[in-house]
Order: C-alpha cells, then structure tokens, then sequence
C-alpha cells in the first residue's frame, strides 16, 4: 500500500499512512489493548507478568452445614503466561466467619502455575451462598484476581411428609401410606430401620425401597428411599398408628418420629347436608347465622351400617327446637339404612349465640343398632 493512502473497513477502521497501520474497533478499544493498565495509560516497557485463571468460579453444589476442620476445598489455578516472575499475595475473602484462604504467597517465574486453596465450611442452612476469594498480583493488567465459590447448605435429610393424615376410614380398614426420605447432600444412605410396638397388632408392615433415578431427579435429591407403611384403622373413634424411624448419618443415628392418623367412621356416619358443617372430633353440627323472625331449618343423614334389622331411633328436642327423623327410602343398598334428622327452628326463635363450649345446644338421637346406643350431637349457631 502506497504512503498516503486510506482503507475504511466496516465494523472497524483501519488507516495506513506512511507505511503505518493501527486498527480501532467500534466500542474504542485499540487491538494493542495489553500495552495499557485499562485506564488508557501506556504501560511502560516489558516485560510483564500475565496471570491467566482457566476458571474462577466453582459450584460447591448442595452441601451441609459442617464443622471448620472439615472445610470443603476447592483449588483453583494461576498461570503465568507473561515474560516477567509474577508475584501473588494472598488478598483475604469476603467473609472471614465461613471461608479461609489458605494460600502462601508465592512468586511463579513465567510457565509456571499454582493451586489456590479456597476453604468454606458453612454454620447455618443458607437457600444459596456465593463467597470470594482474593490474590494481589503484580500483573499490570490483573492486579487483583477475585475467585468464587457458591452452592447452598441444606438439611442431612428431608422426610416428606412426616406423618399422614387419613381422615375418614371405614372401620377395620388396611391402608396403605407412602413417604419419602432423601438427601441432597449425602451421596451414598444406609436404609432406614424401623421400630413400633409389636404387640400393636394394627401396624402390619413398614419397609424402606430406594427412589429411583427419575423421582431422585425431581427433588434434586442424590440418595433416598420411599417409605411404605400398611396400617389397619381399628374399630372405631379417632387413631394414631406411630412408627419411629432410625437413619443412619455422619453423627451416628437420627431418630424421627411418624404416623399415620385417622377417625373410623364406624358403622355410624353423620352426612351434613345443605347449610351444615359437620365437625366429626367434637360431633358438632355449625348452622351458622339465621334470621331467628323468620325462623330456619336444618337437615342431617345419619347412615347405618350393618344392618340386620330395621334401625328404630328416639329424639327428645331440646328447649326452642323441634327435632325430627325420617327413614330416607330413597336410600336402598344392603344392610344399610339412612335417617333423616330434621332440626326446626320456628318463626321467633329469640336472638342467641350459642358459639363457645357450654353454650351448644346438646341433641341425643338413641338407636336400636347393636353397635350403636346413642349418637350424641352438639347444634353450634347465631339467631339474629
């Protein structure tokens, strides 16, 4: 190219006067950007150090809450790439209660590399951390090297859930429940053992079978077990079945408590019909707000089961209320039987509130069933 002579180049500009040549690109910065410290000041002569780090993050991934001296370590590398010794110092973290910078300072001749030793050992469960790592160096260009490390600290294990709920049950019933226990931090769990009382003859069988890679994946977890309980529900009234669980970990053994509850329906169950709430732990009946000048009524079924004879049923009303049944014929299935109870509250029913224990209105309805003498039922309400 002739002296005097100018070439424009798209996306860049390159101009060669005099036989010399330099090359801008768009965002200013010049191709001979390593003869500047990055404030646009020329750098004096070489030779320099270069200080090259392959990587400067590392994902620590989940970790658990751990004791100093068992810090986890990750080495990072420094390089020097330059024509000139560079020289590294130890710069400190970003945190001096979780992390430690075990690094000596050192001086590296050009080709040569050192490990960066970056210890975090985590006191509390964080969702994610992030944690620096700092060298001072004497490359022009690099004069502080910033490392990180993240990941998050989570429990040893999760148990999901720790105790099922049933609700309702049909007596004698054999139910079968399933849970999980796993670990995002462990990479390798002993099964967990079990105990309960023996003698409990309602508990038939709990065992622990080991998740499979895709629900693993689902909880982000590397180790677990699905536990698989079969319990039968008794007789009648209200249940609690409790199994404790026994799991090995890095401390020994971690003893959790579960189980399985639940209410045996019996061969009694009260159905809530329109406008009523049934609350089957207290027998209570809610009506709720009513207009007591225009007076209201109420319906509940009650069904029978294991019906041998026809059910007969007595109902004495209580002060204000009239109380009523009726066989619901409607209702065929064998030996079985459902009653209506009617609940009249009359044109003039007096303002009250009847919403606090002792306040209820208290219903009776004896029955000729062989396993059921009496169903006691509490009416809960507000006439305004």
């Amino acid at each position: 190219m002739k002296p005097g002579t100018i070439l424009a180049v798209v996306g860049g500009i390159a101009i060669a006067t005099g036989g010399a040549i330099w090359v801008a690109n768009l965002d200013g910065a010049t191709a001979d950007s390593e003869t500047t410290d990055g404030s646009g000041k020329e750098l004096p002569e070489g030779p320099h150090p270069k200080a090259v780090t392959p990587d400067s993050v590392f994902d620590f991934g989940s970790m658990t809450v751990i004791p100093k001296e068992s810090a986890r370590v990750h080495e990072f590398v420094v390089r020097n790439e330059g024509d000139a010794p560079l020289v590294l110092e130890n710069g400190g973290t970003s945190c001096s209660f979780c992390t430690r910078n075990d690094f000596e300072n050192t001086t590296l001749d050009p080709g040569e590399e050192a490990k960066v030793p970056c210890a975090y050992f985590p006191d509390e469960e964080q969702e994610e951390f992030r944690k620096r790592f700092f060298l001072n160096t004497n490359d022009p260009l690099r004069p502080r090297i910033e490392f990180t490390v993240e990941g998050r600290v989570d429990d040893q294990f999760h148990i999901e859930p720790r105790s099922w709920e049933q609700g309702l049950v049909e007596r004698d019933a054999e139910i079968t429940v399933k849970g999980k226990i796993y670990s995002r931090v462990m990479e390798t769990m002993d099964p967990p053992t079990f105990t309960y009382d023996m003698e409990d003859e309602n508990i038939l069988s709990v065992e622990a079978v080991p998740l499979d890679q895709e629900t693993l994946d689902e909880f982000e977890a590397i180790s677990g077990y699905e536990i698989r309980a079969q319990v039968r529900s008794g007789k009648s009234g209200g249940f609690t079945r409790r199994i404790t669980m026994f799991v090995p970990n890095s401390d020994g053994k971690s003893e959790y408590a579960i189980g399985v509850t639940g209410r045996v329906t019996g061969p009694v169950t009260v159905q809530p019909l329109d406008g009523v709430e049934y609350y089957p732990k207290s027998d209570g009946l809610d009506f709720g707000t009513f207009d007591g000048a225009v007076g209201k009524t109420f319906e509940v079924g009650i069904l029978f089961k294991g019906v041998e004879e026809p059910i007969a049923l007595e109902v004495t009303s209580p002060e204000g209320v009239n109380v009523s049944t009726r066989k619901d014929e409607r209702y065929v299935l064998p030996k079985r039987e459902r009653h209506l109870v009617t609940f009249e509250f009359p044109a003039g029913t007096p303002p009250q509130a009847r919403l606090e224990t002792g306040q209820f209105l208290d219903v009776t309805v004896k029955t000729s069933h062989p396993e059921v003498e009496e169903i006691k039922l509490r009416l809960k309400f507000v006439v305004r």
